[in-house]
């Protein structure tokens, strides 16, 4: 009898997550990035190797997703796995501009990330991001730029 309220409970969960789900509207697909970032000096960044380095991130993508009022930002990495940012632990603020621009940030317990979706009308979508790991074996502060895609509303 228990089992089958607990299959019952997540049965229900599961049509529950559904409308949420298929609400999910992807508002930007973002390639490789590349940029610059300084690393302070610490455990495993000796003091020569510390300073300001050219940094990319090459072998991954990133989504914009909206669901209502809600945004998320999936990483996928160049094996192919994905990652939420909310299902990491990050809480998203997010910030639109008065020129329709969005900006998103994600705050993590080890890291502050801080995205800028530039969606022009007249050029490429681009997004500007930056992030700040603070409590990790290797701290650094690094500004990226990615060029990115709006999805064809007829997919």
């Amino acid at each position: 009898m228990n089992n089958h309220k607990l299959v019952s409970a997540s049965l229900l969960t599961s049509l529950l997550c559904v409308p949420t789900i298929l609400q999910a509207e992807i508002l930007a697909v973002c390639g490789a990035s590349e940029g610059h970032a300084f690393y302070i000096p610490g455990p495993l960044v000796p003091e020569k190797e510390a300073g300001w380095l050219e940094d990319k991130i090459s072998g991954g993508t990133f989504q914009l997703i909206r669901s209502g009022d809600d945004y998320d930002i999936i990483f996928t990495d160049a094996t192919g796995g994905t990652l939420s940012a909310k299902g990491d632990g990050g809480e998203i603020i997010a910030f639109k501009s008065s020129r329709g621009d969005l900006i998103v940030t994600i705050l993590y317990p080890l890291a502050i990330e801080t995205y800028a979706f530039w969606f022009s009308s007249s050029g490429p979508l681009i997004a500007t991001f930056s992030q700040v790991k603070h409590s990790t074996p290797i701290a650094k502060h690094a500004v990226f730029k990615a060029d990115c895609q709006r999805p064809d509303p007829r997919n």
